[in-house]
This record gives structure tokens, C-alpha cells and sequence, in this order.
């Protein structure tokens, strides 16, 4: 009898995750930044899961893929006085720390652009 080789196809649906706990990820990650007001159409006033709906989500933080990872597009309102490079790195920092830990997929990026500041 010849020597039979099998090739196993991993499942692909077990390796996505959809864009909304992703988000929501990224959400608790930021909301816990020093200086950060808002990302815009989210307010810093509640937890996350008591205040954002998938719509509202969707208005401050996009998130795109490829094959080296997950690439988080960010918009932050921060607070007068703070120091934009340091807050947007630690928006970096933090969401690149809370999306790989609780989801164990690499982020490849995270892009945070300061849309605001506010007294």
C-alpha cells in the first residue's frame, strides 16, 4: 500500500474575529488613558458596556486587517494642557497591550489622530 499523505485545512472562521469586541477593546483600553476626553462620539462618562451601541462604536475607531495584523484607526479628543506625542502614545501603547492580551491576535498598528482639545 503506497504512503497516503493528508493535508488538514484549518477552519478558517476560527481564526476571525468580528471588528466589535475588537472596538470594544480598544474603548476600555483608551477611556483609561490619562487626558483622553472622548474618542469622538463616544463619551468618557460610563463603562463601556453600559454606554456604546455597535453604531456609536463605529464613529471613532475603524479597524482594518491584513496579513501581518490588525491596524486600529483612532480619533481622540484629549484635554487642554496635555501633551499630544505622550497621550497618543500611550493611546498606542494601551490598546496594542489590552487587544493582544485579551485576544491574542498581533496589532500590527494603531493610528491615533488628536481631532480636538478641550478645556
Amino acid at each position: 500500500m503506497e504512503n497516503m499523505e493528508f493535508t488538514y485545512i484549518k477552519d478558517v472562521s476560527e481564526d476571525k474575529i468580528s471588528d466589535y469586541p475588537l472596538v470594544v477593546c480598544a474603548i476600555n483600553a483608551i477611556l483609561r488613558v490619562k487626558d483622553v476626553v472622548r474618542i469622538i462620539g463616544i463619551k468618557n462618562n460610563n463603562a463601556a458596556s453600559e454606554q456604546f451601541g455597535k453604531e456609536k462604536l463605529s464613529k471613532g475607531i475603524k479597524v482594518d486587517r491584513d496579513s501581518e495584523g490588525i491596524i486600529f484607526h483612532i480619533n481622540a479628543v484629549i484635554r487642554y494642557g496635555a501633551k499630544i506625542p505622550v497621550v497618543a502614545w500611550n493611546i498606542q501603547e494601551a490598546v496594542k497591550k489590552e487587544v493582544e492580551e485579551i485576544t491574542d491576535k498581533k496589532v500590527k498598528a494603531v493610528n491615533v489622530t488628536i481631532v480636538k482639545v478641550e478645556f
